[in-house]
């Protein structure tokens, strides 16, 4: 959290940092924000293709509470915000994981070992 040129140098120093260990920091998993009042072409140049945090349904639509979306950061896949956005993204790995432990394990063993 900080001024928009600190955050973003932050985050390309972050990136430097993980190719030493052979490492790619992807932007497409990564999400910051910004409220509306405060973007502008500085803000455009410097997000570059990392996307706005805002928690989605499967379906791609923001998830809204009286319609306040919830905003919030991920970087590395972790989530950084308020409560409902943090609760909200874990919500959705964790049924994501259970969903294909749940195809796992309906799929018959004798498939798996020839019997």
């Amino acid at each position: 959290m900080g001024l928009p040129h600190q955050i973003f140098a932050v985050n390309n120093a972050f990136a430097e940092d993980l190719l030493e260990a052979r490492l790619q920091l992807q932007p497409a998993k990564s999400q910051c924000y910004i409220l509306e009042a405060f973007r502008d072409a500085e803000w455009d140049k410097l997000q570059g293709n990392i996307l706005n945090g805002v928690l989605k349904n499967s379906d791609g639509d923001a998830v809204a509470i009286d319609g306040n979306a919830f905003h919030g950061i991920t970087t590395c896949n972790v989530p950084i915000g308020k409560e409902g956005f943090v609760q909200g993204y874990l919500e959705q790995i964790k049924n994501r994981i259970t969903s294909r432990f749940e195809k796992i394990t309906a799929y018959p063993l004798n498939k798996c070992f020839g019997s």
